[in-house]
């Protein structure tokens, strides 16, 4: 019978380094998918944020509050969402690209910079990699891209590089149904007067001939000026406070008023007595207050941002022709 001591040192001696190494592997593997799923986390949850608050660059990258005094302007996606992309066909141009990491005192050139830059903050130095931003008209989308380095040991011959590349559409269901109600309405309103392409060509003449000036001598210039602009009529209205003298009342009841030289004072006298024709809603069913510059005027047109506010508040829409 064959002598059996020893064989449980040397299978020991032979088994045991392949468990470790099995066990080894399986541990450093577990880690490089644990590392690629929260890249790849992170990089859907910066893209998400990114097209969410697409729509206003103040929002807050995280919870997506902004202020209401806080707005891009009206036109930002005609002349700010770098909309000029799609006609740079074959192009190199045609995305807006931004480094990371990015360094701490960069500050967005444009609107669709500032937009990524605002979540690309939150990310940590150590990823490296690219946010970039394409507008083709019907289609806008947001891609980020990240990439790190983790440390495996060498004698594990393992890919030490984790990658990954998420896409996010920015989408603005309001301003799209928003657009359709618009095209809705005005396709109606063209059905309805009967418009022609003689009428069209008579219009667009009639607007681009009109000349706006910079600034008016009296105010009896900005209210000829006002009636012109508006098609309004002049009127006087009874009040309780006194008689409301209207530069232009137009078709659709709603009152446009001028004014060059002013006080907060004359101001509040005439805002009582617009709250109240507002109220009654008879004669007058919306009042616009319009700023003019009176020539050699220096100072900013328009009464504070304070008194602005009040007068929304109260329903009275404020225009600064400046």
């Amino acid at each position: 019978m064959k002598d059996r001591r020893g064989n449980f040192t040397i299978e020991s001696t032979l088994v045991l380094p392949i468990i470790f190494i099995v066990t080894l592997s399986t541990l450093f593997l577990s880690l490089f998918i644990y590392q690629k799923v929260i890249l790849y986390s992170i990089s859907s949850l910066t893209a998400e944020r990114i097209s969410f608050n697409w729509d206003n660059s103040f929002k807050d990258p995280i919870t997506g509050r902004v202020s209401s005094e806080t707005l891009d302007d009206l036109y930002w996606r005609a002349f700010q969402d770098s909309i000029s992309q799609i006609f740079l066909f074959g192009s190199n141009e045609r995305e807006v690209v931004l480094e990371l990491p990015i360094q701490n005192n960069a500050n967005g050139s444009s609107s669709v910079l500032k937009k990524m830059q605002n979540s690309a903050h939150l990310l940590s130095d150590s990823f490296i990699g690219k946010i970039v931003y394409s507008n083709h008209l019907v289609s806008r989308k947001v891609s980020v891209e990240l990439n790190r380095f983790i440390q495996i040991p060498k004698v594990m011959k393992m890919n030490n590089h984790v990658y990954s590349y998420v896409e996010s559409s920015i989408t603005e269901p309001v301003e799209f149904i928003r657009n359709i109600d618009l095209l809705r309405t005005y396709i109606q309103e063209l059905k309805q007067r009967k418009i022609n392409q003689n009428k069209v060509k008579d219009a667009f003449n009639q607007f681009f001939d009109f000349e706006s000036p910079t600034s008016f001598a009296k105010h009896g210039d900005a209210a000829i000026y006002l009636e012109k602009l508006v098609k309004g009529n002049k009127y006087k209205l009874h009040t309780s406070y006194g008689i409301r003298k209207i530069d232009a009342l137009d078709s659709n009841g709603i009152a446009h008023q001028a004014y060059l030289t002013f006080n907060e004072n004359q101001l509040r006298s005439q805002m009582v007595k617009d709250i109240e024709l507002l109220n009654n809603g008879e004669e007058v069913r919306g009042v616009i207050w319009h700023f003019f510059r009176k020539h050699n005027q220096t100072v900013t047109v328009g009464p504070s941002k304070a008194f602005v506010s009040e007068l929304e508040s109260k329903g009275i829409v404020v225009v600064i022709h400046d």
